[in-house]
């Protein structure tokens, strides 16, 4: 995906546009598949939970686009893949949740080494990158901790944060940019 999103040429208000559209459009074929044909009206009725969850993946998406355009490709999947790191502590101070003390011993290396990256990597327009790849992976915490800690319908939760992100980044987005190759890469 990151290598996808660095051969497009487009901005990235208009990226966000089309990969919430497609997404959307790939939910809503496997809700479609899944249901046998028909997606009854109760599938859009969303708990405060799957609310919450499709606004998390809006900012995870915006998040994650910005730190692959702005940061190495590599420094921003590695700190996007802290998450566990923030679960856990968000598992615990949210839901009360026992966190063992080699998951504690973990996470604690995980982020030290979160912030050594930051004294010695990032610097000029890559540390905009690298922190909203830090962003995204809060963000992804959050989401795993709501998901465990609540009955969730993934699904239409993962149909509306797509329709949602479409939706916020229309006013950022020139769709008419877009070429054929960039179209066929998103």
């Amino acid at each position: 995906d990151s290598l996808l999103i660095r051969l497009i040429t487009v901005d990235e208000g208009t990226l966000l546009l089309f990969r919430g559209a497609f997404s959307l459009l790939g939910y809503l074929i496997l809700l479609q598949l899944l249901a046998g044909g028909v997606v009854r009206r109760e599938t859009w009725a969303m708990s405060r939970p799957e609310l919450a969850i499709a606004g998390l993946l809006v900012v995870a998406n915006v998040l994650f686009v910005t730190s692959i355009r702005h940061a190495n490709a590599a420094l921003a999947l590695v700190l996007i893949a802290t998450a566990p790191a923030f679960t856990s502590v968000f598992s615990r101070v949210f839901t009360g949740e026992a966190v063992a003390a080699r998951t504690w011993i973990a996470s604690s290396i995980v982020l030290a080494g979160v912030a050594a990256i930051f004294v010695t990597e990032p610097q000029g327009g890559e540390l905009i990158g690298a922190l909203a790849a830090v962003g995204a992976s809060v963000i992804l915490a959050a989401t795993l901790v709501v998901r465990g800690s609540h009955p969730v319908r993934m699904l239409p939760a993962l149909a509306l944060g797509a329709l949602l992100t479409a939706l916020v980044t229309i006013p950022f987005a020139d769709p008419w940019s877009v070429s054929g190759s960039d179209l066929a890469i998103a």
